[in-house]
């Protein structure tokens, strides 16, 4: 919930914690969920705290620190929905930040380990509002966990925040247990900040994200028909900063 609120001079933005978070190492049917929270309960809590900082007059309310990080390689997917192709996926890679994390994507978008790679593999688990997650190169569902540097590598960096949509991210199955399993976030997402390393966020191709968010799923959050990366690899790139202002 975000609004600008009269006798403040900044934005006053609410986050209210979501009932998902990315995990591997469990299969789909098995996805643990924290409680949720219907929209209407979300409207009233809105409404109560935009009513409660109405009533205090602070000259200065400071939310977060916008950010620009540099991108030092771009990897792009090519994405398939039920067997028909829908447009190019291009992350920005954050290779100064998170350099051990960079580097395990970039092998998994290319050359891959003994064949197993990006190329072929789906995303497995859609949330409207949250996010798509994918990269599962060993079982294809979510269970599986591999990387350049064995099954799973420690979490490099918190340094950058899930401030909005496009944000790619490590999936884990808790505190340094990152393998080749990433999520795409489609809304600001700051309850996995100190939780899920961050390294990258979608340049071009922001429609095929929401094209894939809004692929029909079943109960466990699987899409009912395949969203395949049909193809994946490295681009040419100059370094250039962006921004992780989500309105930018």
């Amino acid at each position: 919930v975000s609004s600008s609120v009269p006798q403040f001079d900044r934005v006053c933005i609410l986050d209210l914690e979501q009932s998902f978070s990315p995990v591997i190492g469990t299969a789909s049917s098995r996805i643990q969920r924290y409680r949720a929270i219907s929209d209407s309960v979300l409207c009233i809590i809105a409404s109560f705290v935009f009513h409660i900082f109405s009533c205090f007059k602070p000259n200065r309310i400071k939310i977060s620190i916008i950010r620009r990080q540099t991108v030092t390689d771009q990897v792009y997917f090519d994405i398939m929905i039920d067997n028909h192709p829908v447009g190019r996926i291009i992350i920005g890679l954050f290779g100064d930040i998170a350099p051990k994390t960079v580097k395990n994507f970039i092998t998994f978008a290319t050359t891959g380990i003994a064949g197993k790679k990006y190329a072929g593999t789906k995303f497995h688990r859609v949330i409207k509002k949250f996010m798509i997650q994918g990269g599962d190169v060993e079982n294809g569902d979510g269970t599986g966990s591999i990387s350049i540097y064995g099954k799973y590598f420690d979490d490099e960096t918190f340094e950058v925040k899930h401030t909005g949509p496009l944000i790619v991210s490590m999936a884990n199955a808790g505190k340094n247990t990152n393998g080749c399993q990433f999520f795409i976030t489609t809304i600001p997402t700051p309850w996995l900040d100190d939780h899920h390393t961050a390294f990258g966020k979608v340049v071009s191709g922001e429609a095929v994200v929401f094209k894939i968010e809004q692929t029909k799923t079943d109960s466990d959050d699987i899409p009912l028909v395949p969203v395949i990366i049909y193809d994946s690899g490295i681009l040419p790139t100059e370094p250039f900063t962006i921004s992780d202002n989500p309105y930018e």
